[in-house]
């Protein structure tokens, strides 16, 4: 009877903090999906409840220091992942695992030569463009088994800037997947552009390039629209807004 009520105060605690401690726990086919109550312990709720306060005072008063702790439009507590463990008297690993759990937003930066976590309060924002280069370059790093050149992870960059917002990992993952598929569109692109006088030329690749990739972007958006009318599957509102009446049959219309 303790344990029940001291697990009821823990979740109203996590819940008043904002902490939502329930997650989805995998069903089978004959049984629907459960909720599984996964109550973050109150030791571990404690740090957590303080690791913020330390994270909104840092900002706070960096700010009023009038040090630069703007980043990506957010301001952020920027320190080593070693500070936070020493200031807040844990691991880190027990930092590691902290700052996974909301309310907490992280990135990373380099400072001085050495990787500092960024850390701030509050809700999820939208993925920049650098993390969707960064998730880019490990989904080619993964099918190549290379990695890009810095050249190479800045034209990721420009493919996240110019592929539509909320497609742009399935559409480059549609590209590597199916490489031989966006080279033949490639290659009637090219067929047409040397047929106009345009200054063109076919070349092969052995692996993926991101350059040929970038070059003809829209092209790579043109593939993922394909496929996804093949499996009947509605894309993201900003693909659907490109050609609306591609998707129609979706809406039953």
């Amino acid at each position: 009877m303790r344990n029940s009520q001291m697990r009821r105060e823990v979740v109203a605690q996590a819940l008043d903090y904002g902490v939502i401690p329930f997650k989805h726990a995998g069903g089978s086919k004959s049984l629907p999906l459960r909720l599984t109550l996964q109550v973050m312990r109150a030791d571990k709720l404690a740090r957590h409840q303080r690791l913020c306060e330390l994270i909104e005072q840092t900002i706070a008063e960096a700010i009023e220091q009038g040090e630069d702790c703007e980043f990506e439009g957010y301001c952020w507590a920027i320190r080593p992942q070693s500070v936070w463990a020493e200031l807040l008297g844990v691991s880190v690993d027990a930092i590691t695992d902290l700052i996974k759990e909301p309310p907490i937003r992280r990135s990373y930066t380099q400072v001085e030569g050495k990787k500092a976590v960024l850390l701030r309060v509050g809700d999820a924002a939208p993925l920049t463009e650098r993390e969707l280069a960064n998730i880019m370059k490990a989904r080619f790093r993964k099918a190549t088994g290379r990695d890009p050149s810095a050249e190479g992870w800045a034209m990721l960059r420009g493919l996240a800037s110019s592929w539509p917002e909320g497609a742009q990992i399935d559409i480059f993952q549609t590209v590597l997947d199916d490489w031989p598929a966006f080279k033949a569109r490639v290659a009637m692109k090219i067929n047409d552009m040397i047929e106009n006088g345009e200054p063109a030329h076919h070349a092969w690749h052995k692996y993926p390039s991101i350059s040929v990739i970038l070059r003809f972007h829209e092209l790579a958006v043109e593939l993922y629209i394909m496929k996804l009318q093949e499996k009947g599957k509605k894309p993201p509102p900003s693909i659907v807004a490109l050609a609306p009446s591609l998707w129609l049959h979706l809406n039953g219309a």
